[in-house]
């Protein structure tokens, strides 16, 4: 009799095991058919990344509805089945009589297979997802004791220049100093803008440590820190939604377009992509831009020249972006007029103006779209802006390396990537440094319009423009250091800035 309880114990522990086995297998297969997708699509990212930019992807202008469903089908729902698949493989063999026909060196290779793959694929799939999400990264700026507040200043206008130039910034996707190397690349694809900008200034810019995304640009040569979302203080609130879904975005940091709303300035935003994809959209028109022109707003208007996935092609916008400087020069009021490009955003697209003329489409691509800002600059030129407007021109960051980055094999032999840059302004421009983070153009871009700054600072970096702003500053850290202090979990700042209270 007590043998019945003692067999039945046993039994429920086998079955328990089978049944975690299981389930660590299939979220193994999981999380590497995850980690490929995710590599294959962004590169290696960081978690505060994927929450910013993972909410967008299912709209248009967001990478479509089919990226979703491409990473539903290929990141999980086939990586589970074959997990599904092998395990009831293993379990018939495991069953069957042929076993018992194999020498008993056969039978234990078959049974060491067996137990290499059931623990090796949870193993293989944590290692994976940890280095695709950077999660060494993400658990050390937990523990680290720096902090953005540390650094971190509300731009403080000593004196307003006695005549407001006007500002145009155009970010260009994916644009960054590398690309020029004929040594590498089949020719100069940023030549077109290189030329127009020839006599500019230039410094140069780094990608900081919180890595390449859009609005982490925007905000970065914006706002002058690190945009992030994924605090543990945050977590349960909407902000999760990467401002999707948020009334307010940043309410509580002083970004560009709040310094010159203040000062007179109407800012005008237009990219060729969705608005909405990471809250861009939110961002904008809560930091001083009046108008924020995007896909939703050209079809409206009845433009058919689109990219289905993302939006109008840079030739087009480019046209639209004249006629609206135009309309903005027009008017007794400085402004401020900010465009995003989009023809080199991946997957290689080719829009039907641009003619393929190199081995690799993605080359002709650049050139195409760098054809069209060059374009826009010698418009400006022409009609004589140029005599009172500060221009910008800008990589919103450098080249993210997906697995289906065409030139991944080029950049992986450039140990320094560089965003590309070029400032001009009828006054002149006299950088008193030739280094700096994109957090530093902040308030570079305001002194080049003529505002003095309190030490130079805003946000957590120095002007350009400084030769040196004292003691206390990002300029007193190593790099080792500053990378620690923009990787910071720093969660009395977010909070404060996302108007999080405990």
């Amino acid at each position: 009799m007590g043998q019945k309880p003692a067999k039945r114990w046993a039994a429920g522990v086998r079955l328990v095991g089978r049944v975690v086995v299981d389930a660590l297998v299939i979220i193994g297969a999981f999380l590497i058919g995850a980690s490929i997708w995710i590599t294959q699509h962004f590169g290696v990212i960081t978690i505060d990344q994927a929450i910013i930019n993972l909410q967008g992807a299912g709209g248009e202008g967001g990478g479509g509805t089919a990226l979703v469903v491409n990473g539903v089908v290929w990141g999980a729902l086939i990586p589970i089945a074959l997990a599904v698949l092998l395990l009831l493989a293993i379990r018939r063999t495991r069953a069957s009589n042929w076993r018992k026909s194999l020498p008993r060196l056969a039978r234990t290779g078959v049974s060491a297979v067996v137990v290499l793959l059931l623990a090796g694929i949870p193993v293989a799939g944590a290692t994976t997802i940890s280095h695709t999400l950077s999660l060494p990264q993400y658990v050390e700026s937990l523990n680290a004791d720096e902090t953005l507040s540390d650094y971190y200043v509300t731009p403080t206008v000593v004196s307003e220049p006695s005549t407001k130039r006007n500002l145009v910034i155009v970010y260009m996707e994916s644009v960054e100093e590398s690309l020029t190397d004929t040594s590498i690349f089949e020719e100069d694809m940023l030549a077109p803008i290189e030329k127009v900008t020839k006599g500019w200034a230039s410094v140069t810019l780094d990608q900081p440590a919180n890595g390449p995304m859009t609005i982490g640009g925007i905000v970065n040569t914006q706002c002058g820190f690190p945009l992030r979302m994924a605090n543990t203080d945050l977590v349960g609130n909407n902000i999760n939604v990467a401002g999707q879904g948020v009334a307010t975005y940043l309410p509580n940091a002083t970004c560009l377009g709040d310094v010159l709303k203040k000062y007179g300035y109407y800012s005008v935003f237009m990219g060729g992509a969705n608005t909405d994809f990471a809250g861009k959209g939110t961002f904008l028109s809560d930091h001083g831009y009046s108008e924020v022109l995007g896909l939703n707003y050209w079809k409206e208007q009845g433009e058919t020249e689109m990219r289905s996935d993302w939006g109008l092609s840079d030739r087009r916008f480019m046209e639209l972006a004249e006629q609206k400087v135009d309309e903005l020069h027009a008017k007794n009021q400085p402004f401020n007029l900010t465009l995003l490009t989009l023809d080199t955003h991946p997957d290689d697209t080719v829009y039907p103006y641009c003619d393929v003329t190199t081995k690799q489409e993605l080359t002709s691509i650049y050139r195409c779209s760098m054809d069209q800002v060059a374009s826009f600059v010698t418009y400006m030129k022409d009609k004589g802006y140029l005599d009172d407007t500060v221009v910008v021109v800008m990589g919103d960051h450098i080249r993210i390396m997906d697995s289906n980055n065409t030139f991944k094999s080029q950049l992986e032999g450039i140990s320094h990537r560089t965003i590309f840059n070029r400032i001009w302004s009828p006054d002149g421009v006299d950088l008193a440094v030739d280094e700096m983070a994109q957090f530093g153009m902040y308030p570079t871009i305001l002194e080049t319009l003529g505002f003095k700054l309190k030490d130079g600072r805003a946000g957590i970096d120095v002007s350009a423009l400084e030769a040196y702003p004292g003691s206390g500053t990002v300029r007193d850290l190593s790099q080792d250091e500053y990378d620690a202090v923009v990787l910071a979990r720093s969660q009395d700042f977010y909070n404060r800035v996302w108007g999080v209270t405990k």
